[in-house]
């Protein structure tokens, strides 16, 4: 059956015969148009029962014809033709497409580096390099001031007899905190007040007992130096 009517010898008409004869009389062939007359669609590829699958060729490249051309075969619409609603929505779109991508968001778990990349300083090295101020000194060998006494006075940034303060009068605090004597405005500055300053020799405070009596003397008289 499938050899019927496939060829150039017509043998025999099955089916449709009135179409073949009438497709016959109207364009000279019976059942398919021969290769070289056959015309098709710009976008179509020609195939046909008689054409080999290696002879089909495609138009897509030779045919292409710009969507924006009016003169086109394809379904274009003029924009005289697009209402507003669907032009201004073609604009929302042209410019959501136009932005670039969004960047990604933020990571919701960081990772310290802070242990891995702490560097110990050398315990051997001796107010040199980049140390901190409390080790820092001058040619002298002697502390350096790190704070602006005046300014954070000025400020309100210290209290006022922090910034007054004088290093003679941190060391004598020190000495006091090591011996467990309350700091008092007397203690802390000694100099500034005589009258609490102790005189060297047997009495520190200028106190004299020469002039009481032993209580186990009070029941005798009075001795006489003859």
């Amino acid at each position: 059956m499938a050899d019927y009517n496939l060829g150039e010898k017509k043998n025999c008409l099955i089916g449709n015969w009135m179409e073949e004869h009438a497709l016959q009389d109207y364009t000279g062939h019976f059942r398919v148009p021969p290769k070289d007359d056959q015309g098709s669609h710009t976008r179509c590829i020609e195939h046909t029962v008689r054409l080999e699958p290696k002879n089909q060729i495609t138009s897509n490249r030779r045919d292409f014809n710009h969507p924006a051309d009016p003169t086109n075969p394809l379904d274009y619409k003029p924009a005289a033709f697009v209402g507003a609603r669907e032009k201004l929505m073609m604009e929302r779109l042209k410019a959501a497409v136009s932005q670039p991508a969004p960047p990604p968001p933020p990571p919701r778990y960081f990772e310290s580096t802070m242990a891995a990349d702490f560097t110990a300083p050398d315990p051997t090295v001796q107010d040199g390099g980049s140390i901190g101020a409390r080790r820092m000194r001058t040619r002298d060998m002697q502390p350096v001031e790190t704070r602006d006494k005046l300014w954070l006075l000025e400020h309100n940034a210290a209290p006022k007899h922090i910034c007054m303060a004088t290093r003679e009068g941190i060391e004598a605090d020190s000495a006091l905190i090591e011996q467990d004597v309350p700091i008092t405005v007397y203690s802390a500055q000694p100099a500034s007040f005589p009258m609490s300053n102790p005189t060297q020799g047997a009495n520190p405070f200028s106190k004299n007992s020469l002039f009481t009596q032993p209580i186990e003397h009070y029941h005798c008289g009075p001795v006489k130096d003859l």
